[in-house]
This record gives C-alpha cells, sequence and structure tokens, in this order.
C-alpha cells in the first residue's frame, strides 16, 4: 500500500503513515528499509497489518514524492507537468 508520512518521533524512532485507503497506520523505525531519511511528508510503500493495538505498517520503504488532498483523505503522487502543446494554426489565417 501506498502512504505518506504524516507524523515522525526521531527520539523515540516511531511515527504514523496515512495510507491511500485514509486509514493511519503506527509505524518503527525497526520496520523500514532505511538507508532513507525517515521524516514528515515523504511518500512511502508498506504492508498494512493490525494486532490488538491497532494498525501497523511493516516493511515500510521510501516511495515517490507526495502532497496531500485534504479533500479526499489521500495521499496522490506529485503531478509530472510535461512541456506546452503547440497551438493549432487556425483555418482562417
Amino acid at each position: 500500500m501506498k502512504g505518506k508520512i504524516i507524523n515522525y518521533d526521531h527520539e523515540k524512532s516511531f511515527g504514523f503513515i496515512m495510507g491511500e485507503n485514509g486509514q493511519t497506520y503506527f509505524f518503527h523505525a525497526s520496520n523500514t528499509n532505511a538507508p532513507f531519511e525517515i521524516s514528515v511528508n515523504k511518500m512511502v510503500n508498506f504492508n498494512p497489518s493490525s494486532n490488538e493495538k491497532g494498525f501497523r505498517a511493516e516493511n515500510v520503504v521510501l516511495g515517490k514524492k507526495a502532497t496531500y488532498s485534504n479533500n479526499h483523505n489521500t495521499c496522490k503522487p506529485k503531478k509530472q507537468y510535461s512541456q506546452p502543446k503547440p497551438k493549432k494554426k487556425s483555418l482562417l489565417q
């Protein structure tokens, strides 16, 4: 599943990810494939799971950069803009 890190405590090495389904998942730094620096607003991929304490993210790996949409409670990859298309010539000219 894809998600975005919404909170991270560097001293305690844990944080929370907002999954693409709108659910919040707890994660610990030991559940990451981290040579990457863990920080807020990074897009990640993870395996969702749950236990008696709630939802957890496991095997967290770095994904593409994310922007957060408040309208849909989802994480979306940042749009890649291409070159503008050339304007068509009018037949009247």
